[in-house]
């Protein structure tokens, strides 16, 4: 699951996204908050998803942009100290 939604945004990132830092800060992300892992989870879905639709133009489905952001947003969030 973590393979498959960091293979996608470095599609989206481009080539100086660090895949292998990512993975590994999403397991540990994953490990420490149940909520990120049904976010991540429900990001990889979609992804599996909009891979096997293959009526439907490309135009028309939903980016998946917005969910990455949130994913590196919660990221952030989990990684930083409560004040």
């Amino acid at each position: 699951m973590i393979a498959e939604v960091v293979a996608e945004m470095e599609k989206y990132r481009g080539t100086t996204f660090d895949t292998g830092a990512q993975a590994l800060a999403f397991e540990r992300a994953m490990q420490a908050d149940p909520v990120f892992k049904g976010q991540l989870a429900d990001v990889a879905r979609r992804i599996v998803a909009r891979r096997e639709t293959t009526t439907m133009p490309r135009h028309l489905l939903a980016s998946l942009a917005p969910m990455y952001r949130e994913l590196e947003e919660a990221l952030k969030r989990i990684k930083s100290p409560p004040n």
